[in-house]
């Protein structure tokens, strides 16, 4: 199995695609991509699968931390819930 994780323009190069079918390496628009989404494709047999790529998790950790923070920490209503009957 290969594994490539490139830019939509450059994720169809190295391929071993033959040149008669090379002509037409453009996605259509049903299943393309935006422009500047980066694609990891995993080649298993005949089967080319094609997803956008994960951030990693120190990129997740990085995008959480740069949330604003809140100015303090809510608390709970006091108020009781009324006994619901037949549950």
């Amino acid at each position: 199995m290969r594994e490539y994780n490139k830019a939509r323009h450059e994720c169809l190069e190295g391929l071993d695609v033959p040149k008669r079918q090379q002509r037409g390496r453009a996605l259509t628009k049903e299943i393309a991509f935006g422009p500047d989404v980066e694609l990891t494709m995993v080649r298993s047999g005949d089967v080319l699968t094609i997803y956008p790529t994960r951030p990693s998790i120190q990129a997740l950790i990085e995008i959480l931390e740069a949330l604003p923070k809140p100015d303090q920490v809510e608390t709970r209503d006091d108020d009781e819930l009324p006994k619901r009957t037949g549950l």
